[in-house]
Parts: structure tokens; sequence; C-alpha cells
């Protein structure tokens, strides 16, 4: 085939458009191919199959037959001219047919998008508010009561006396909006502690005084975001009747104690354990809190376009973690659907930052030559399998059977990226 005649326009940044032109000898054989492909296809009154004239084909059929021809010749010869040129496109692109005609070059326009060219500034050294990370004395001791409060026993209160706050009631209980039942409102022989916030605000403070073989009623307001939205912020009312006291018991915080809660040599070496671990959890807040720093700074440091392709995706992927999010949070799907438009609007502005810091670190990849190895994406297959209960083998399957193996590598590598700008960043 001769060669391809290609010329490339530059838009704006992220878009092209490029001029085709198809040698007419091409053209004419394709014709010629499409045509008795027609001839061999075509039942027509009066003829033998097969045997139909290609003027009878070129009156009842030319349409469909020119755009067979349009198709498979662009099919045959997009790849070949967006090579040509050196773009890469992403998105689907638009075809225009220019001309079309047997014996004449074919030609067609192809506009698409592609990911703007740009060399990555100012990451080496990047300046970003470091902090410091230190483990105060009360949050140790918040942790510790917590594990103590964890460690409680209950028994029940043989004595007359009325419930306090950390109490277990065991109660019978209905409830009651607008002279319906709530559902889900009602339950027998139900354990509650006062003050766990288990019952909406209101229900367990009302329960502060009764005393076992008591009965209270009274009326609350459900809270906004109750999980039926016919009857959030109704008033409710409530007729309990408590069974049981019981109270909870609390450990004393000394070295036995200390030995029951796991393998520690006594209430010291448990204390250190818990600070050690307070540090921990605080170090990698602290590293994550620098890392989203240092990818706000790149983005702010690099004002690349980004395509609306890419944009789009990105807005999609983070409307669907929201709505995965409320979903799991209890909010109703016709609910969540309702709140879609509000979602997608306050999405854009994050969606462009985060398609932007991504095309940074992409950048950044291919320039300082960082590459991931077969150990690292060992170890996060490992991971998914591991929190999926799935083998890795299968995991891996998985990944080159749904085509995911190339985002899963990006992915990894972007994040490799971002930690190797987050090491050679300044912190003040």
């Amino acid at each position: 085939m001769e060669e391809l005649k290609v010329t490339v326009e530059e838009p704006s940044a992220v878009t092209r458009s490029i001029t085709v032109e198809v040698p007419a000898a091409e053209v004419a054989a394709r014709f010629e191919l499409v045509q008795r492909d027609y001839r061999r296809k075509a039942v027509q009154p009066g003829f033998r199959k097969g045997k139909v004239p290609a003027d009878v084909i070129r009156r009842l059929y030319w349409g469909d037959v020119t755009a067979d021809v349009a198709r498979g010749l662009i099919g045959d010869t997009f790849e070949a001219a967006v090579g040509k040129v050196a773009v890469e496109p992403i998105g689907e692109p638009e075809f225009e047919i220019t001309t079309l005609e047997e014996h004449l070059p074919f030609t067609y326009v192809a506009k698409f998008e592609v990911l703007p060219r740009f060399e990555p500034a100012g990451y080496v050294g990047i300046e970003v508010a470091g902090e410091t990370v230190e483990v105060k004395e009360e949050e140790l001791e918040r942790l510790l009561e917590e594990v103590r409060q964890s460690h409680a026993t209950v028994k029940k209160v043989e004595e007359a006396r009325g419930l306090r706050d950390g109490d277990v009631a065991v109660i019978t209980f209905e409830g009651t909006a607008g002279g319906a039942a709530i559902p889900g409102g009602s339950g027998k022989d139900f354990p509650v502690t006062l003050g766990s916030s288990t019952f909406p605000p209101g229900f367990e403070d009302n329960l502060i005084g009764a005393s076992a073989g008591e009965s209270r009623e009274f009326t609350i307001r459900l809270p906004e975001q109750f999980g039926d939205p016919a009857l959030a912020g109704k008033e409710a009312l409530f007729t309990v009747a408590v069974s049981e006291v019981r109270e909870r018991i609390l450990p004393s915080l000394d070295d036995e104690f200390a030995k029951d809660v796991g393998e520690y040599q006594g209430l010291e070496d448990l204390k250190a354990k818990m600070r050690e671990n307070i540090r921990h959890s605080k170090e990698i807040a602290s590293r994550n809190r620098l890392r989203d720093a240092v990818a706000n700074r790149l983005a702010e440091l690099n004002p690349i376009e980004v395509p609306p392709t890419m944009l789009e995706r990105r807005k999609e992927s983070m409307i669907a973690d929201a709505e995965r999010y409320l979903a799991m949070r209890g909010m109703p799907w016709a609910e969540v659907q309702k709140t879609r438009a509000s979602i997608r609007q306050d999405a854009g502005p994050a969606a462009e930052k985060k398609a932007r810091i991504s095309m940074v670190l992409e950048a950044i990849v291919a320039r300082e030559k960082i590459e991931l190895t077969d150990e690292e994406l060992a170890a996060e297959i490992l991971k998914i399998a591991t929190s999926n209960k799935l083998e890795p083998a299968e995991v891996r399957r998985r990944l080159i059977k749904n085509e995911t193996m190339t985002g899963l590598t990006a992915a990894l590598l972007e994040d490799k990226a971002l930690d190797w700008v987050v090491d050679r960043a300044k912190t003040a």
C-alpha cells in the first residue's frame, strides 16, 4: 500500500485532530472487495444467489457498500496514522469523513483527547509543613480505660436500686410514631448499656433511676439521619419495661490485669507496648498527611490541563465511592441516588486535582525511571488476597482475566513515586 498521508493539528494541550488520506488505489481495491462480498451474499428476485449484477448492487446497496468501505479503511489505517505522528489517544475518537469516492483518495478527520506534554516541575526538595509526633499521657490513659472497659464483667444487681450511667438494663420496649409502630422499634429482653448511645439520643437518659420491674413511658425526637426517612426528625413515643439491672464491674489496673489482657510481663510492660502502638499509629497518620500535603503541592506546581475524558472517569469513580459509603452507613439506596447530582458537583474540583496529581506522578515515574519490583507487586497481591480470603494465585488470575493488572501496577508506581518525592521533601 502507498504511504498514508497524515497531518496533525493541536486545538489544545489535551486534544488532537489528525487528517488521514488513504491512497486511491487502496480505496478502489476496498470498494471492489466489498462489492464482491455483497454480490456473493445478495438475494434478489430473478437472480441466482451470488449472480446479482454489479449495477444492481450499486443501485440497491451503494449506501451500505460505501459505509462498509469507510469503516474498513478507518479500522485498517487509524492505528498506523496515530503512530505516524506519534500521538496516543485516550478515550474514543470522533471520525468525520471528508471525501469518499470509488477512484479517489479517501480522506477522514479523527479528533481525540491526549495526555498533555509537560515536564514535572518543582518536585525535588518540595517544601511542606512538618509535624512532631508525640504520645501524650492522656492518650495512653484513654486507651487503657477503653481496654479496661472492654474487660469489664457484668453481674445482676440484687439490691433494689435505680439504673446508673454505665449500668446494663435488660428491657422490653415498643416505639410508635404518629400512632404507628416504628419499624425495628421494639424488642424483648434486650440488654443495653446506658451511655453507649445504642438507642437514639434521649432514650437511655430516660432510663436513669429506673429499677427492675419498673416501666416508663417517654417521648424523644428521632434523629434527622434516622434509617427510615419518613420518620426522620419525628417525635416517637416509647414504652419501656426494665426486667433486670446489671452492674458492670471494672478490673483494677494492675499487673494481673495486664497479664489477663495479653502476653505482658505486667502493667508497665502493657503501657510501654501501648505507647509504642499509639506512636506507630500517629506516625502512619502523620506520614499520610505529609503525603497528602506533598501531592497537593505537586498539583499547585504543575497546573496542567486535565483531559475531559480522564476527568469524567475520575468523577464517576469518586461518585461511586461516595454512594457506597452512604449505603454502608444505612442510607436507603433511593435516597443515595437523590444525592448523586450534589455529589457530582462537589466531586468536580477534587476529581480534577486527583487526576492532575496522577499525571504528575506518572511523569515523575518516567523521568526518574522508577520501577516496580516483582516482590512489591507480589506483596500487594498477597495483601488483596488476605483481605478477600483468596489465594494469591487466584487474585493474580482474576487481575489478568479482568485486564486490571496494568491499572494496579500503575497505581503502585504512583504510590512509589509519591514516596520518592516525600522522602526528598523539606519539612519546616
